[in-house]
């Protein structure tokens, strides 16, 4: 299951151009005006600390992928690119099968917390027969 959710964000990710995140410590904080608003709620949610903001950008932005790496689920899976292969900053394009669409969280401080707009997973696997 911890792959599903792994391939999840990765499909999400095809949609999405990620913007550069300095450190994996500390994030440097990205301003909120960064992003589109979407229905009165600002690209960075509302949450203060600088690294959940980051994150709700991250999750809200909306630019088109430009040069995605084309992969397939398996390679996805594979232990060795556990070691950061897969950053905020790579663009990919998955090659797989959705197995389950899933609601996701409500109320997240990436969506100012509107009870209107939910979190979806999108699971997929490398074959049919895995759904």
């Amino acid at each position: 299951m911890k792959n599903l959710h792994r391939l999840a964000l990765l499909a999400i990710a095809v949609f999405c151009s990620f913007p550069t995140v300095q450190s994996k410590s500390k994030p440097k904080p990205i301003p909120c005006s960064q992003g589109t608003p979407y229905r009165g709620c600002p690209a960075c949610g509302t949450v203060g600390d600088s690294k959940h903001r980051t994150l709700n950008i991250l999750k809200n932005r909306d630019a088109a992928v430009t040069k995605p790496n084309k992969i397939a689920v398996q390679e996805i899976r594979d232990p060795a690119n556990n070691t950061g292969k897969f950053t905020p900053t790579k663009q990919v394009w998955v090659t797989g099968f959705v197995a389950s669409v899933d609601p996701g969280g409500l109320q997240e401080t990436c969506n100012c917390k509107r009870t209107d707009l939910r979190d979806v997973h999108i699971n997929i696997v490398a074959d049919p027969s895995e759904a």
